[in-house]
């Protein structure tokens, strides 16, 4: 049996307290790097958000810089839903960013969509709200929910029309029998 020397012990301590320095160093630089904790900021809308979801990805003109937290009711004005964004800490968010809902399709799960970022814009702190704007499939969707409520008013027009000229039509044959 080979005996370890006092040295041979001080010397792998030290090799084991050395390996554990290091590692310890490494994790704690990864961990500022890749772990940093989203900055979040808020967005609030009064119209539908229907398609959006928790985790659906925020972009800054098409680039991926975080996703969507919590939507919920606004308590105190129950007309707003309140969406939090957790955004990456390099996302270019100014005092001119304007947020909407987006989708890439009309059939994908809907995200959304940062813009209007000028240069000479100051960042926007932390924690504040985002205006926001609808966006064109809104716009569409909110035409042709306008439209299914008038669609009734319509027909009954076109029904009347169509009575009309049948009245109209029996009155020149009459007038012209004569």
């Amino acid at each position: 049996m080979s005996q370890v020397t006092r040295t041979e012990r001080v010397k792998a301590s030290l090799f084991l307290l050395i390996g554990l320095v290091v590692t310890g160093a490494v994790v704690l630089i990864l961990r500022q790097e890749f772990f940093k904790p989203p900055r979040t900021y808020f967005l609030r809308f009064t119209d539908s958000v229907s398609g959006l979801e928790e985790g659906a990805p925020v972009r800054y003109k098409g680039v991926k810089y975080g996703k969507v937290g919590k939507i919920r009711v606004d308590e105190s004005d129950l007309e707003t839903i309140t969406v939090e964004l957790l955004l990456d800490e390099n996302a270019p968010i100014t005092n001119t960013t304007i947020a909407e809902i987006a989708s890439s399709t009309i059939v994908s799960s809907a995200h959304i969509e940062l813009s209007g970022n000028l240069r000479m814009s100051e960042r926007l702190k932390e924690g504040r709200d985002i205006p926001t704007s609808t966006s064109t499939i809104q716009d569409l969707l909110a035409t042709g929910e306008t439209l299914a409520e008038k669609l009734p008013e319509f027909v009954v027009d076109a029904q009347q029309l169509v009575v009309d000229a049948q009245q109209l039509i029996k009155n020149l044959a009459q007038w012209a029998d004569k």
